[in-house]
Order: structure tokens, then C-alpha cells, then sequence
């Protein structure tokens, strides 16, 4: 694993993102319903 794959590294973190993106906004929605 070295900076050979950069684009598989980007991948990688973007998926991380997504990952947190949704994760966050199931937050919201759970507080939400919860109200």
C-alpha cells in the first residue's frame, strides 16, 4: 500500500465520506422522529 494507488486511495476516502454523510443525516432523521 504505497502512493502508487492514489486513485484507489481517493476512492477509498470517498467512500469514507459517503459513509459519513449518511451516517450523519440518519442522526438527524432518528432526532427528528424522535420529536
Amino acid at each position: 500500500m504505497k502512493n502508487e494507488k492514489k486513485p484507489n486511495n481517493l476512492r477509498t476516502a470517498l467512500l469514507l465520506f459517503s459513509v459519513a454523510i449518511v451516517f450523519f443525516i440518519g442522526v438527524i432523521l432518528k432526532q427528528s422522529v424522535l420529536r
